[in-house]
């Protein structure tokens, strides 16, 4: 814009105020959609929001103004404790008489319905101009009136003069400042590319361009590296469960946080934990732009579940098992724990030649290490518990007594006679009940209790939340419960079938083809890698090409989550989508984003189901490679 031009029509303009008001909103309190009435500027004093400013979206802050004319569409969404900000309502008009040439500049101009959005870093001065005009408007008196009137005048002018003194000297807003600021306190949100745009007015690749520029990585590396280094503080803190670290830092599971925090350090957290707590010398996170004084470790820690006395949570400086001896749970637990006790020494006794010691058969137990130390497991468990996974198990021919509910609603297991314990945490008390003589916990759903608690009940083995690779995890299962030989006779079948499928799928797909897979969500997209969601069984067992951009920059780099309009950038010759329940609404919105690639012209779209696909057992894997498979040839032949 000419703000010279806007200087010259301002100072023929004819203005009366038709109100000024100040807004402060709690929270996620948010006011009903308001059209304006008259012209205005919205002026933010405090806090952060998303506003629909007309046709536009912008995520604001504090010292950011808006300008829109009479029906322009406000909606406002605050996003934190306190958000707060002034809207000045006036009606301007060109004073007569005035000459042809100012009429048709006004004409092109219109300065007083014109929309935009600007962050300035003077814009405090600004305020002081709303809180004088806020504060006599309120009085009745023409003297109090008369104030206002000037004082708006001397608003104008000051924000002209600041937006034609940028103008004029080419400075720019330091958005990688204002990036990092924001990055840095809200990481524990969701925060896309998209979002960080709008909030700044810019374009994403302008915004990432001037970032990686001055950082040397993205904004969204630099913001993972921000939870990596918070991730840090929280396990060399005290015994915070992985769930709660990672809804502390932005993560929408403790799975997702454990596979980022050890692609970044190296470490599984857990392992971080146990080799670091001592010493607390953190290891450097590799490239590294953080450099932030202070630390949110001083926060209490927030009890994670407190309406159920079977399901308690850790608390600071208090032991866990001393938590469990609270809890009603102790006297079954206890009482349970006796009881094998002394039939064991009873069976012991019985089976003990007289005088002699007790012989016990050296395949009866052994010691198993695993990431919480060593416990003593049968040679053969008969009553296998497991939290998820159950798939692992039954590919092995062992059916485990007991599961959490997820892994129990796929639809691929027959779950006859496995008893589901619910959702995290694991109820202890009903897992006791079961009476089982061997545990396997991820580490994430250990912490739904703690080792002590449940090693109370029958030995407990935990394991990483991910497995490496299919065979090594199912490899690791056959050792855990005296079935080695099993595992790897599947594993041998399972060989046989992916080259089966491979000759098919080959028969079909061009050489040098490439896919993407796509997860659309209610307000969110995700590309996904070779872990999961059909990406193992379509870039590692089926050999498939990923698209350029999904090879680099998220299986091999840290994309995962991207904004709307990139989408096209990660779609290659073939495109497979997911879609979250309750997110139709959104992939039928959003379909025109990608609707011109080469994947949708070609008839080369895919849908799969996205709970089918997450899980990554063998008996699930082996189920989504016939799926994949058969969608692939079918559509292709």
């Amino acid at each position: 814009m000419n703000w010279n031009e806007h200087a010259l029509l301002w100072s023929h303009a004819s203005i009366r105020i038709i109100d000024i008001r100040y807004f402060t909103l709690q929270g996620e309190e948010a006011p009903p959609d308001y059209l304006l009435p008259a012209s205005g500027f919205l002026y933010v004093a405090s806090g952060y929001a998303s506003v629909h400013w007309g046709p536009a979206l912008y995520k604001v802050n504090r010292n950011q103004l808006l300008h829109g004319g009479k029906g322009t569409r406000l909606a406002l969404t605050p996003e934190g404790d306190l958000f707060a900000y002034y809207l000045v309502l006036y009606k301007a008009s060109l004073n007569p008489p005035h000459s042809r040439s100012l009429q048709h500049l006004y004409a092109e101009t219109k300065p007083f319905e014109t929309s935009y959005n600007c962050s300035l870093s003077q814009a405090s001065l600004l305020q002081v101009h709303l809180a004088d005009m806020f504060r006599h408007w309120q009085q009745s008196q023409p003297m109090d009136r008369l104030r206002v009137n000037a004082t708006f005048h001397q608003f104008i002018y000051e924000l002209v003069r600041m937006l034609e003194e940028r103008t004029r000297s080419g400075d720019e807003p330091d958005l990688v400042q204002q990036t990092i600021r924001y990055l840095q306190e809200h990481y524990r949100e969701p925060v896309t590319m998209e979002e960080l745009a709008a909030m700044f007015s810019c374009s994403i690749t302008h915004l990432s361009r001037l970032f990686k520029r001055e950082t040397g990585v993205s904004p969204i590396h630099y913001l993972i590296q921000i939870r990596m280094k918070h991730a840090e503080q929280w396990l060399l803190g005290g015994q915070t469960g992985l769930r709660d670290i990672a809804a502390k830092i932005g993560y929408p599971d403790a799975f997702y946080f454990s596979r980022m925090f050890k692609k970044h350090t190296g470490y599984s957290p857990l392992q971080f934990r146990r080799q670091f707590a001592e010493t607390r010398q953190m290891p450097i996170v590799p490239d590294s732009p953080l450099n932030r004084a202070g630390s949110d470790m001083d926060e209490p820690v927030r009890p994670l579940y407190n309406d159920n006395d079977n399901h308690y949570h850790l608390e600071k400086g208090e032991n866990t098992f001393m938590q469990f001896a609270k809890s009603p749970l102790m006297a079954t637990t206890l009482l349970l724990g006796v009881t094998l006790l002394l039939g064991a020494c009873q069976s012991a006794a019985n089976s003990s030649p007289s005088g002699g010691t007790p012989e016990t058969p050296s395949s009866a137990t052994r010691v198993y290490k695993h990431i919480d130390g060593e416990s003593e497991i049968p040679v053969h468990p008969k009553r296998v518990f497991t939290d998820l996974k159950v798939g692992q198990l039954m590919a092995l021919g062992v059916k485990p007594v007991g599961s959490a509910s997820y892994p129990l609603q796929t639809g691929f297991f027959d779950i006859t006679g496995i008893e589901d314990l619910g959702k995290f945490p694991l109820n202890l008390e009903k897992l006791a009940s079961l009476e089982p003589d061997l545990i396997i916990l991820t580490e994430a759903w250990r912490d739904g209790g703690g080792y002590e608690a449940f090693s109370k009940i029958a030995p407990t083995v935990v394991i990483p939340n991910h497995g490496e690779d299919l065979g090594e995890e199912l490899r690791m299962f056959g050792d855990i419960v005296g079935k080695k030989e099993q595992a790897e006779r599947w594993l041998a079948e399972f060989e046989t079938k992916v080259s089966q499928a491979k000759q098919q799928v080959n028969a079909v797909i061009g050489q040098g083809q490439t896919f993407s897979i796509l997860n659309v969500r209610a307000k969110q997209f995700f590309v996904y890698d070779d872990v999961n969601m059909g990406g193992n069984v379509i870039y590692k067992f089926l050999g498939l090409k990923p698209q350029a951009k999904v090879l680099s920059d998220v299986i091999q780099g840290d994309v995962w989550e991207i904004s709307a309009e990139v989408i096209p950038e990660y779609i290659g010759d073939h495109l497979l989508i997911a879609t979250n329940k309750g997110a139709e609404e959104a992939l039928e919105k959003n379909r025109y984003i990608w609707a011109n690639t080469a994947a949708v012209r070609n008839g080369k779209v895919y849908d799969i189901n996205f709970d089918l696909f997450l899980l990554t057992d063998p008996i699930s894997v082996s189920h989504q490679l016939d799926m994949v498979t058969k969608m692939l040839v079918e559509k292709n032949r």
